[in-house]
């Protein structure tokens, strides 16, 4: 439909692009809080842990942080001298690539327009909107997530679940929910092994014509 409309997917991609940057850099600029807590998150918690993993040794950082996240993320950016606007700025920005990360995987089983549609929602759920424009280490681990999606997605191989899993090492050292993703990755590598989704469909309708 998208296609059909503007004649070019690259005029598409591209104006859906500049949608979600102009989206995003309105509510950092405006101040708006779309999940509630964000905001106050980041001044109670994540940037004092920061700011902990800057000044003390790793190991004392992690033992008196503010925040119930995981390490990696303070500990990784402690070598930076940052202040709360920056972490904002990246969260939004690991925020659109979030978006299109989500869409790569969705373009390996669905067309363009629903792909679209679907990535972009990300941009409309307070609960992933808001931790990242107000700069919360939740979208980082979703990035990971994402990234690790996007090769156990792929015909599994040693290298593949290598990277995979350090992706999702990485994703639950920055925020621990992210251990609900480990069914979904463990169905993935399953499903690569016995040769894609296709073979589990093949599967299920061979039996159900049996009977």
């Amino acid at each position: 439909m998208f296609e059909r409309l503007f004649k070019s997917k690259f005029r598409v991609e591209l104006g859906l692009v500049l949608i979600a940057i102009i989206f995003i850099a309105f509510l950092y600029a405006v101040n708006i809080n779309p999940s509630g807590g964000a905001r106050g998150d980041l001044n109670k918690y994540h940037y004092p842990s920061y700011l902990i993993f800057k000044e003390q040794s790793i190991v004392d950082a992690m033992t008196n942080q503010e925040s119930a996240s995981g390490p990696l993320c303070y500990a990784f950016l402690s070598f930076f001298n940052i202040e709360k606007d920056h972490l904002r700025i990246i969260g939004s920005f690991l925020l659109l690539l979030s978006v299109f990360l989500f869409k790569k995987y969705l373009e390996s089983n669905l067309n363009f327009t629903a792909s679209s549609l679907i990535a972009f929602s990300l941009l409309i759920n307070p609960f992933v909107l808001g931790p990242a424009i107000w700069g919360n280490p939740d979208i980082l681990s979703l990035l990971f997530v994402l990234t690790a999606l996007n090769i156990f997605d792929k015909k599994t191989n040693y290298i593949s679940l290598w990277l995979g899993s350090v992706m999702f090492a990485m994703a639950v050292l920055t925020r621990q929910s992210s251990l609900t993703f480990g069914i979904i990755f463990a169905a993935l590598i399953y499903a690569n092994s016995i040769g894609g989704f296709d073979a589990i469909k093949k599967w299920v309708s061979w039996g159900v014509d049996s009977e």
